[in-house]
């Protein structure tokens, strides 16, 4: 995946929570949309421990609030 654009939210202990705009590198290139949790490092990790639920939909949306305000959604005719 090749990623075109990215909003983070810091967290605790070095972690943040990303959003990306990503394209695939297979024939075709689709572009989509992820979360992925980065340490300090920028490489993407497993994570394996728990955030709280209602404050990770809580980043979420404000990452997705963020990508909105930076015109990743507009529809172009």
């Amino acid at each position: 995946m090749k990623v075109l654009k990215e909003v983070k939210k810091n967290l605790s202990n070095g972690w943040s929570l990303c959003f990306q705009m990503v394209k695939s590198y297979k024939i075709g290139g689709e572009k989509g949309y992820r979360f992925v949790w980065q340490k300090d490092d920028k490489e993407i990790k497993n994570v394996d421990f728990k955030f709280s639920e209602p404050k990770v939909l809580n980043h979420i949306k404000e990452l997705q609030i963020l990508a909105r305000q930076q015109n990743w959604f507009a529809v172009r005719a």
